[in-house]
């Protein structure tokens, strides 16, 4: 999946959110992504699941 699928998935899922997407190798093969929702008060692994949960959903 390519930096800029990463970041309209996570927009769609997380409309209110910041999304950040930083192609890590410079190879376009290894992303970063931060998702921070409003709805996100803490870093819990309910958060993290959740937004993998949706790279899968619609990838």
């Amino acid at each position: 999946m390519m930096g800029p699928d990463i970041e309209a998935l996570s927009r769609k899922a997380f409309p209110e959110a910041k999304v950040s997407v930083a192609d890590l190798a410079g190879d376009g093969d290894h992303h970063g992504a931060r998702v921070i929702p409003l709805a996100f008060t803490i870093k819990s692994r309910s958060s993290i699941r959740c937004v993998c949960d949706a790279q899968r959903d619609n990838g």
